[in-house]
């Protein structure tokens, strides 16, 4: 599994938030803690 890209800039759309959210939600709390 790749390792969840910072965010460089606030998501500019709703969509763009969206993404973002989507993406860490493939992460266990586990997982992000360890980061």
């Amino acid at each position: 599994m790749s390792q969840p890209r910072p965010l460089l800039s606030p998501p500019e759309t709703e969509e763009q938030l969206l993404a973002q959210a989507q993406q860490l939600s493939g992460y266990t709390l586990g997982e992000l803690a360890a980061l």
